[in-house]
Parts: structure tokens; C-alpha cells; sequence
């Protein structure tokens, strides 16, 4: 979102604001708004709390107030209308700016509106990576087709290149990747689906790591597994035996 017009002249005309004339406004704030906790941290946190909390929108929020997607996974696969993300914003604002005074709130609110129309142009925000429902359904269909031209027509051929069962567990297991990430929700990161040693079976759960930057790889955290998922698992592990 853009920087309302007064707050732009700080950038353009690189004024120098020293810590000291901070620390005077927010002592002077404190005072006016009877808020002794205010600090920066909570000005920064602040339409990050609103939106989050007040609105429900936890996408959006991270889009708008510019989180990492390191710090928010699904950001990669999250694609909003601009004129939702406007929305929210707008909403934010009116929230924000509830208990000042008419003229206050009528300017405040009227900058964030300019600054919104300024988007126009954009009309989707985020990795545009999600796919439309007729894309998945047509992915899977392919997969679940070439797991199955095989039956029927098993045979072990002479070497691993012409072994149709190695050739159908392969294709079965592209199919079981994708399941296991849709249905547990980890990052696909490198070994992302896991092995059979860190799965219980029994108790439903599956141990994960799916974080790459973790260099100590006993750390992780359990995910339960459908019965649908136990089912699917058991049956690769047949497959691959």
C-alpha cells in the first residue's frame, strides 16, 4: 500500500528526524491518549493487530503490511484481489481512526482512499501460483491415469529401466508426494514427505521437518495423518516391496 502524500515528503526530501524528537512525540502521545505502554514496536505491530484480530484476515494482513514469506509460508501460494486486499485496508483505517476527532478522521480516512486508488491497475496481489480447481482436477486425473495404465500389464522387464512395477511404484509415488503435501499441510522442502520410520500408524501422527534453514534436524513437530493418508502411505509401502 502506498505512504499517504505527507508521510512521501519524508522519503523525497530525506528529512533527518533525530531519536530524541521521537521519543518527544510518543512521550507527548502517551500523555494525550493515556496509553503508558506506547512505543515503537506497538506502532509498527499496530495495523498488524487490527487487521489480524478485528478483521480475521491473516492473509491479507501479511500482504499489506509487506511480512516475509519466509515468516509466512502461504504466502507462495496465495494469489488476492487487489479489491479485497482495499477493502481490508480501508476497514483497518476506519477502525484506526474511530476515536479521533471529525476532522482528523475525515482527513485520515480520506488519504488512505487516495492512496488506494492508486492500485487500480493491479488486480491480483501475491505468487500467482494457485491453480484453479479444473487445473487440479486435470493434474490428478493424469496422475491417477498413468498409476493405472499399468494394470493389468504388470511384468518385470530385464534391467530397472524396462520394470513396469518399478515404473507404476514411481508414478504412484509423485501421485502419494502431492497427497502427503495437501493433506498435512508441510513445506515441500528438500525429503519434505518424510519416511515411514517417523510416521506412528497406530497413534495417527507423522514427526516433520520441513523447515530448511534448520540445521538441527531433530527438530520438527508432529502433524496427525487422515485415514485416508494411513491408507494411501501403507499402500506405497506395499508397492515398493
Amino acid at each position: 500500500m502506498p505512504l499517504p502524500f505527507e508521510l512521501q515528503a519524508v522519503i523525497t526530501e530525506k528529512i533527518i528526524v533525530s531519536n530524541s524528537d521521537v521519543k518527544k512525540s510518543l512521550k507527548d502521545l502517551k500523555e494525550q491518549l493515556s496509553l503508558p505502554a506506547l512505543s515503537n514496536q506497538y506502532i509498527d505491530n499496530g495495523l498488524h493487530t487490527i487487521i489480524n484480530n478485528e478483521l480475521h484476515q491473516p492473509l491479507h494482513v501479511d500482504i499489506i503490511t509487506g511480512v516475509d514469506v519466509k515468516h509466512s509460508s502461504p504466502l507462495y501460494y496465495t494469489s488476492i484481489s487487489t479489491q479485497n486486499l482495499e477493502s481490508t485496508y480501508s476497514s483497518a483505517i476506519h477502525l484506526l481512526t474511530e476515536h479521533c476527532d471529525k476532522e482528523s478522521k475525515n482527513k485520515l480516512r480520506h488519504i488512505a482512499k487516495q492512496g488506494i486508488k492508486s492500485n487500480h491497475l493491479k488486480q491480483y496481489v501475491g505468487s500467482n501460483m494457485p491453480l484453479t480447481l479444473n487445473a487440479c482436477q486435470a493434474f490428478f486425473t493424469r496422475l491417477n491415469g498413468a498409476i493405472e495404465s499399468y494394470n493389468g500389464r504388470l511384468k518385470h522387464g530385464s534391467d530397472i529401466l524396462h520394470d513396469r512395477y518399478i515404473e507404476q511404484f514411481n508414478c504412484y509415488s509423485v501421485w502419494l508426494w502431492h497427497i502427503i503435501i495437501i493433506q498435512t499441510g508441510i513445506r515441500p522442502a528438500v525429503h519434505a514427505s518424510g519416511l515411514l520410520n517417523q510416521i506412528d500408524f497406530d497413534q495417527k501422527i507423522m514427526w516433520v521437518s520441513d523447515k530448511e534453514e534448520r540445521n538441527n534436524q531433530s527438530c520438527g513437530r508432529l502433524i496427525p495423518l487422515s485415514n485416508f493418508l494411513i491408507t494411501a502411505i501403507k499402500l506405497g509401502a506395499v508397492l515398493d516391496k
